[in-house]
């Protein structure tokens, strides 16, 4: 919420000065979003260090927290093999979503032990 108090205004001067009309709520928000999501994390920091000053703790924070994780906190976990089956083979599929995941996990299943084994043994020799 900080950030998006904090940039609104210049995200819709800059969309009104491309396009030259008004822009939407809705695009507005998702632009707003899409820079969330590509600010790096420490230039995060102070904006939820700005919400927690205002007390948002209850509210918002902890679910920023949940969903961004901080560097502090984050901790990379070794890939298992599924992860580098996943990695391969989902550039594969032409569909998106849950749908994609229930095919690979089907082929997972279906897989020779082998071959299973062939992707276990790259995943623990894979850096974190």
């Amino acid at each position: 919420i900080m950030f998006v108090k904090s940039n609104i205004a210049k995200a819709s001067a800059e969309f009104e000065a491309e396009s030259g009309m008004k822009p939407l709520r809705g695009s507005l928000m998702r632009a707003l979003s899409q820079r969330w999501k590509e600010l790096p994390e420490m230039a995060k920091l102070p904006y939820l260090e700005e919400a927690e000053a205002l007390n948002l703790k209850d509210g918002i924070l902890p679910l920023v927290r949940k969903q961004m994780r901080l560097p502090s906190r984050h901790r990379k976990r070794q890939p298992s093999g599924w992860d580098i089956f996943v990695r391969r083979q989902r550039g594969l599929q032409p569909l998106g979503g849950p749908v994609v995941m229930q095919i690979l996990a089907r082929k997972w299943r279906e897989l020779p032990e082998a071959e299973r084994s062939s992707y276990k043994e790259e995943a623990s020799q894979a850096e974190i």
